[in-house]
């Protein structure tokens, strides 16, 4: 196996640092764990409906979020780590917009969007639409590799006439209605949040929900590393011969802000879920914090470390 440069990536890290980023990682599993319960308690909801779909699996890509950044936490990796906050941040505004109000008709919007884009997977693999045609003729003239192919039961008009019938559901008819009012007013790929006059996009829906700092700190400010045009900035330092130096791979300057600001959402979500969809398990919520408390203050108020 090759040896890796040391200076470029420490994958031996000394023991004071890997107890620091150690702690970081437990922390943040620990909250995963409790997580999971809230996940078991979420079996019998208010109501049977399809309504019920978007909190649960919105909750649980959040869980697996932030589980995936323990993981990077626990190997020093922060510049990786914020795409993913990046992303928790998101999944944490679109819960808190659920549950603000009308949860039933955002619910459905939801899912309404969800299909709409399975269809429009469908069809691009179907060389008789014209979204195919124009797919397959992608892959022909590129010459990358083969056209995809889905292996379905059905024939793929028949899995597209299969979507487009749900919308003829009761349940389905007004979020559906909406959607074919964006289309008409010319609306370009709508968030299933922009439905019923709500907000534009991620940046706008932060600002409604008066979280727009967490946009501007965070999200705006970390945009560059997602995106990969943040190439630069804070990847290059200056040497002691006047010349520069690029910064290693798992480099933990940002590690700690990192898990903070996972921490602080993942309260928010609990909270948020658990009064909305649980709340006789407030009190478990209560008893289990005190128990992360000294850990979840630790992490808030002391520096771990110092980078020049």
């Amino acid at each position: 196996m090759t040896e890796p440069i040391r200076e470029i990536i420490p994958r031996n890290l000394d023991d004071e640092t890997k107890k620091m980023l150690d702690f970081f990682s437990e922390t943040l599993e620990e909250f995963v764990n409790f997580g999971s319960h809230i996940m078991s308690w979420d079996v019998e909801p208010k109501t049977t409906g399809e309504e019920n779909i978007p909190p649960s699996m919105l909750f649980r890509h959040f869980l697996d979020l932030i589980d995936s950044i323990s993981i990077l936490v626990r190997n020093g990796c922060g510049d990786t780590s914020k795409l993913l906050l990046r992303g928790a941040l998101e999944v944490m505004l679109q819960l808190e917009y659920l549950f603000e109000k009308d949860t039933h008709d955002r619910a459905m919007a939801f899912l309404v969007m969800e299909i709409l884009n399975e269809i429009k997977t469908l069809k691009k693999f179907d060389p008789g639409t014209s979204e195919g045609a124009e797919m397959h003729k992608l892959f022909a003239d590129e010459k990358l590799m083969p056209a995809p192919q889905l292996h379905l039961k059905e024939d793929l008009k028949d899995a597209v006439n299969k979507k487009m019938k749900l919308f003829d559901l009761p349940q389905f008819q007004k979020a559906y209605a909406e959607s074919q009012r964006l289309k008409t007013e010319k609306v370009k790929k709508p968030k299933w949040y922009r439905y019923y006059d709500g907000p534009q996009d991620i940046r706008s829906l932060a600002i409604h929900l008066k979280m727009g700092t967490f946009y501007e700190s965070l999200y705006r400010k970390w945009s560059g590393s997602t995106h990969g045009s943040d190439v630069y900035l804070g990847k290059v330092t200056h040497n002691d011969v006047g010349g520069v130096d690029i910064v290693q791979l798992r480099f933990i300057r940002d590690v700690q802000e990192v898990v903070r600001f996972s921490l602080s959402f993942t309260i928010k979500v609990f909270i948020t879920f658990i009064s909305n969809r649980i709340p006789h398990k407030k009190t478990e919520l209560g008893e289990w914090y005190k128990t992360i408390q000294a850990a979840y203050l630790d992490i808030n108020t002391r520096n771990f470390y110092s980078v020049d």
